[in-house]
C-alpha cells in the first residue's frame, strides 16, 4: 500500500483444468475495487514490486512458466 488508499497486489486465478495456477498484479482502491493489471506478452504471471505514493504508477515483473529472468513492467493510468 502507498502513503494513500492505493494497494498494489496480487492475486492468483486458479484453473479446473491441468494448466498451472496464474498470479496476476492488481492495483485496488476504494472507489475502483480491483483492477487487474494486463500481462505483457508472453508472460504467464506478474508481480508489483513497487507504487509510487499517489498510486499513479506501479512498477514490476512478468514472468513465463517455468521461471526465467524476469521482464520489468511500468503500469500507469493513462496506458
Amino acid at each position: 500500500m502507498n502513503a494513500g488508499s492505493v494497494v498494489a497486489g496480487v492475486s492468483r486465478l486458479e484453473t479446473d483444468g491441468p494448466e498451472l495456477p496464474v498470479d496476476q498484479a492488481f492495483r485496488w482502491t476504494e472507489e475502483e475495487g480491483i483492477v487487474k493489471l494486463d500481462l505483457l506478452d508472453g508472460t504467464t504471471d506478474s508481480y508489483p514490486r513497487g507504487i509510487t505514493s499517489d498510486g499513479s504508477i506501479i512498477v514490476g515483473e512478468g514472468f513465463w512458466f517455468g521461471g526465467g529472468q524476469g521482464l520489468p513492467f511500468v503500469w500507469d493510468e493513462i496506458y
